[in-house]
This record gives structure tokens, C-alpha cells and sequence, in this order.
């Protein structure tokens, strides 16, 4: 599956399970309402040591906080300390906030301002950093860019963070090793591409690429125009360990907008070592803009590299009032052990399907599906 990210000299992608899929509209976008995402401002900032962003900025919702943000951070940087945005405040950054220092803003917005469109670059960006982490704010990127971007970074923790209204993905993560996502939400994904249809593209909720030890534990990617969650390769370097635990895809739309891409909640390729457990996509395949029928609801592709382990466990794909063209489940790994067991599939011509694969051991198991009208295809 192919992103049309741009490639950096840093190295860059990594994570999710998915086929390609679609995004962009000629349609009018309309951005999703910050009011009505509901952010988890009942919680508290940890971390009582910190640089207030508060006293360099408005946080009017009005005001242009650039310079003022720009200021905060470098004093975080200087003292070694992460950036607070305070709750209930919403800060105007215009461009792509490239921050040095960890981030709090638990009932905090920070809202893209620029009007330039460009779904290679990022409303914040995390480069070449060890142990930062982001925690409770939320991104608006005003269908003008990617949510947030972390390229070359260990130890990466992402936590309760909301990405809405982006182009491409929500979160881009390229090259990075242990990295942690809890409790996060992509929500709305548009291509990366202004006139459909167009060959490629990608409008993703979470996206991992030549990543290694990566754990996604009960995010969700909503209204996205592709896929939910991808995990992939970066040029030549594959993703390894990587693992989705109760991850959910909300409404996939609109494959027609790429001439090539599909609509799918997880997608799984050039990766060793993945594993997805009760994981859920829930209508991928009754959304606008799928006349073409590329949708699949769960895709374990090609591309492992060596002996791995592949694991779908407790995994469902449901309520699709229409019925999926593709398969709910496909399976086709090059090498290594697949195990799959106790998953659900509703409405679907076929249920799963095992293609083209030589692993040793492989084995399938309690696999339940509603309306459809092949179960399984080897």
C-alpha cells in the first residue's frame, strides 16, 4: 500500500491495519465543531512543574499565538520543562508548531490558523526526540494539514491527544522505536488532494511507518476517507512489533475520491510482528462515496521480511447496512506464524480470505459471520 507522504531525509511511517483507501472530496468540507469533540477536561495535568503557555499567549480563539508560543516553548526548552496549555483556552498557531519539549493540555486546543493547504506537512511536529511526550490536548487542523508528525523519535508517548479535521493522516508517525499511543482520537481525514479522483493518496487516522515496537491501546479513528489504522513500510524498512489492542474504526468513506485506494479499518503490511486484539471496525462499508466497492474491513497483506508472528485475535467487523464487496478479513503473509481466532464479520461477499500464503504454523479458529455469502476463500 502505497502513502503519497513525503519522503524525508529523517526517515519516516509506521502502524495500522487496513487496505488502501480513499479521501478527498469535491464536495464542500466542513470542519468538525472543537466544541462538540467533548475533550477530557475533567483531567488534571500531572505534572505540577511546567512552562504556562498562558503567560506568553492568549488563548483567545481570536488572537494569533504564534510568536507567543514559539516564545513559551523556548523558555520550556531552556528550563527543561513541558509546555502547558491551559484548559479551556484555545491557542492560533499558523504553520507547523515544531516543538523541542513535552506537551500537556488536558481541555486545551491548539488550532491550526494558516490557510495554506498541504497535506505533507504537519500542525505539530515532533522531530528527533527521545522521551517527550504529548498528553490531553486537542489539534484542530482545519482540513488544512496532518494532525501531528513524529519522525525519527524514541520513546514517544501520546496520550488522550485529539487530532480533528485533517488532511492525510491524523497521526503520522516515520521511523520512530518505542512508541505509545493511549486513548487517542483521529477524527475526520480528508485526502491530500483538493480536485478527486487522483491515483494514490491518503487520508488515514493513525499511520506507522518503518516503525518498531509500537503499541496503539484504545484509540479510535473516526469519519476517516481511508483507512482507520496502517501499518507499512518506510522506503525499504518495514514496521516490526507492532500491536493494536482495542482499537476502534468509525465510518470509512469515500474510496471513489483515489482511483486506487481502498476504505478499511485496519491494514497490516511490510510488517514483521503484528498483532491486533479486539480491535472493531464499525461501518466501513455503508458510507458516501463507495460505488467503486474497494473496501475491506481488515487486510493482513505481503511484505514480512523474515520468520514473524501475526496475530488477529477477538477482532469484528460490523454494521454494514450495506454489503462489503471485498472481503471482511484477507490474509496473506509471505512467511512465519499466523493465528486468528474468535473473530466476528457482518455483510460481506466474503467472509475471509486466505491467499497466496506458506506459513508454518497457521491456524484458524472460531471465525463467526453474519450475511455472508462466502464464508471463507483459500
Amino acid at each position: 500500500m502505497k502513502t503519497n507522504t513525503k519522503r524525508r531525509k529523517v526517515i519516516l511511517l509506521s502502524a495500522g491495519l487496513v487496505v488502501s483507501a480513499c479521501g478527498g472530496g469535491n464536495e464542500a468540507i466542513t470542519a468538525v465543531d472543537t466544541d462538540g469533540v467533548n475533550p477530557p477536561a475533567t483531567k488534571k495535568a500531572a505534572n505540577t512543574t511546567y512552562i504556562n503557555a498562558g503567560s506568553y499567549a492568549s488563548g483567545n480563539g481570536r488572537t494569533d499565538d504564534t510568536a507567543g508560543i514559539i516564545r513559551a516553548e523556548a523558555a520550556a526548552h531552556a528550563a527543561n520543562l513541558p509546555l502547558l496549555f491551559p484548559s479551556g483556552k484555545t491557542f492560533l498557531y499558523s504553520g507547523t508548531f515544531n516543538t523541542r519539549v513535552s506537551l500537556l493540555g488536558y481541555g486545551a486546543t491548539l488550532k491550526q490558523r494558516s490557510s495554506t493547504f498541504d497535506g505533507t506537512v504537519a500542525t505539530v511536529r515532533l522531530n528527533a526526540l527521545t522521551n517527550v511526550y504529548v498528553k490531553g490536548l486537542t489539534i484542530d487542523s482545519i482540513n488544512k494539514r496532518i494532525g501531528i508528525l513524529i519522525e525519527g523519535c524514541i520513546g514517544t508517548q501520546i496520550t488522550d491527544v485529539i487530532a480533528i479535521n485533517n488532511v492525510n493522516q491524523g497521526f503520522a508517525n516515520y521511523a520512530n522505536d518505542d512508541t505509545t499511543y493511549q486513548g487517542c482520537k483521529a477524527i475526520h481525514v480528508r485526502y491530500n488532494f483538493t480536485s478527486v479522483p487522483q491515483a494514490g493518496g491518503a487520508a488515514d487516522g493513525f499511520g506507522f511507518f518503518g516503525c518498531s515496537n509500537v503499541t496503539a491501546i484504545d484509540c479510535r479513528a473516526e469519519d476517516v476517507r481511508r483507512i482507520g489504522f496502517v501499518a507499512d513500510s518506510n522506503g525499504t524498512d518495514v514496521c516490526d512489533q507492532v500491536t493494536f489492542l482495542r482499537c476502534y474504526t468509525f465510518n470509512a468513506n469515500h474510496c471513489d475520491d483515489s482511483t486506487t485506494e481502498y476504505n478499511g479499518a485496519f491494514w497490516c503490511e511490510n510488517t514483521n510482528n503484528f498483532s491486533a486484539t479486539d480491535c472493531t471496525g464499525d461501518n466501513i462499508s455503508s458510507g458516501v462515496g463507495q460505488t467503486s466497492g474497494r473496501v475491506i474491513g481488515l487486510i493482513i497483506s505481503n511484505g514480512q521480511t523474515g520468520p514473524c508472528a501475526i496475530t488477529v485475535a477477538g477482532c469484528k467487523i460490523l454494521n454494514n447496512a450495506t454489503r462489503m464487496p471485498n472481503a471482511l478479513i484477507t490474509l496473506a503473509p509471505d512467511v512465519g506464524a499466523l493465528i486468528c481466532r474468535d473473530c466476528f464479520g457482518s455483510h460481506g461477499s466474503i467472509g475471509l480470505v486466505i491467499a497466496g500464503h506458506s506459513p508454518t504454523p497457521f491456524a484458524v479458529s472460531n471465525f463467526t459471520w453474519t450475511d455472508v455469502t462466502t464464508p471463507l476463500v483459500r
